[in-house]
């Protein structure tokens, strides 16, 4: 039986622990602690983009991440957004790598309600092959070599799908996001049709709970393997107005499958 001194005693070392958390700037934490977290996986072939899309979401100009360095195994990184917490889950690109990417998604999808979202890039992705292979006499992009990057996007996606498929969970909502938009932006109609209902698009339709939607987005503008493209068609408000609307639409997704 709980005496009142007891109570009493209870009371002044919970008081005592608020007291101590506010000292030491815990609040915030503590208050999170009990706050429904939002689970997001992040997919996409490598040098999509995603290490610098999370980067882009801690900080408004993010420095870019060089293309020689590669996420090599999964990770977790914790965020708010607009006083949100979010746990996005972060998955390796290589080929090589489909066991840790598969346990990583394995393990996301241990929280739901999960949304996902699915990094691409048009093509241009900057691995650790030389620019040589990317790039022509002219420092321009070869078509043949966005192409192939291409065919590596829709094979990651076929991947992750098939995982998700086996588990039998769908997520909440799937979000294509076309990052690299500074150096796309003169083909946009094109890009944005071919992710939404084109050949990519259409293989999306019918994966998650909310359907699927397609963003541009540009974590941070940059010449395309340092010296080469850029396409000269984008700038630094174009690039924070696409991570505002993102922002705005990744918390309507996620606090709207919350049920708050």
């Amino acid at each position: 039986m709980v005496t009142g001194a007891e109570e009493i005693a209870a009371a002044r070392a919970a008081v005592q622990v608020v007291q101590i958390a506010h000292k030491n700037g815990w609040g915030d934490r503590i208050r999170d602690s009990f706050k429904h977290k939002h689970h997001v996986l992040v997919l996409g072939s490598s040098g999509t983009g995603k290490s610098n899309l999370l980067e882009s979401l801690k900080t408004l100009i993010p420095q870019a991440i060089d293309h020689m360095d590669r996420t090599e195994h999964g990770r977790t990184e914790r965020l708010k957004l607009d006083s949100e917490p979010f746990v996005f889950h972060d998955t390796p690109g290589q080929l090589a790598h489909a066991p840790r990417r598969r346990a990583q998604i394995l393990e996301a999808l241990k929280h739901p309600p999960l949304g996902i979202i699915n990094v691409t890039c048009w093509g241009y992705h900057e691995g650790r092959s030389g620019r040589g292979e990317a790039l022509d006499d002219q420092y321009h992009p070869r078509e043949d070599w966005l192409e192939r990057n291409r065919l590596l996007e829709l094979k990651a996606m076929e991947e992750w799908i098939d995982i998700v498929g086996e588990h039998r969970t769908k997520p909440q909502w799937v979000m294509t996001l076309v990052s690299k938009s500074d150096l796309w932006r003169g083909d946009r109609e094109r890009v944005i049709r071919y992710y939404g209902e084109g050949e990519y698009g259409q293989r999306l339709e019918h994966v998650s709970v909310d359907g699927h939607s397609v963003f541009e987005y540009c974590s941070v503008i940059h010449r395309y393997f340092k010296d080469g493209y850029v396409s000269g068609e984008f700038d630094d408000d174009a690039r924070i107005h696409l991570r505002e609307r993102f922002i705005t639409q990744l918390l309507l997704a996620a606090v709207k499958r919350a049920g708050r």
